[in-house]
């Protein structure tokens, strides 16, 4: 089997372990950090939706996003990782976002393995889908990653 396939195989595999995550959307929180980054406190008092910015998106799921990455470079099964670098992350918003409880579902969306003047690399994009009670995708979270290979590995 090839062994890029093998490596989506056990990525995939750690997805599951970790998901579903639980976050919760707390009005007193979403209060707090538009405080700090300046959105008027009665705008988010006037609504029963939460007004959750791509910041507060990102803010949320930071912590999801770092144990999952952890859990990733940590597997014994995957090729020992020099270096990464994220490279990129993109919010994207379907429905509007209640105050409440949501899971965070994860999963790779590509895996490739590139070559450069740097060395060798793959590159990891997975997305964290945040699910409301109705198992509705009501906003998402991309990331792309360069995990930096040994020079050794193929």
């Amino acid at each position: 089997m090839d062994s890029l396939i093998m490596l989506l195989e056990e990525m995939d595999k750690i997805l599951q372990e970790i998901s579903p995550m639980k976050v919760k959307i707390k009005q007193k929180d979403l209060i707090k950090f538009h405080e700090i980054t300046g959105v008027p406190e009665a705008q988010i008092n006037q609504s029963s939706e939460s007004i959750v910015t791509p910041t507060y998106f990102l803010t949320l799921l930071a912590p999801l996003g770092t144990k999952l990455m952890l859990k990733i470079l940590e597997h014994q099964n995957l090729p020992k990782i020099s270096g990464f670098i994220h490279s990129k992350s993109e919010v994207n918003f379907f429905k509007p976002i209640q105050y409440g409880a949501y899971e965070v579902w994860s999963r790779v969306e590509t895996l490739q393995k590139k070559q450069g003047k740097m060395g060798n690399y793959i590159v990891l994009t997975f997305r964290m889908s945040l699910m409301n009670e109705k198992e509705e995708e009501v906003g998402n979270d991309i990331h792309q990653f360069f995990l930096r290979l040994p020079e050794e590995a193929d």
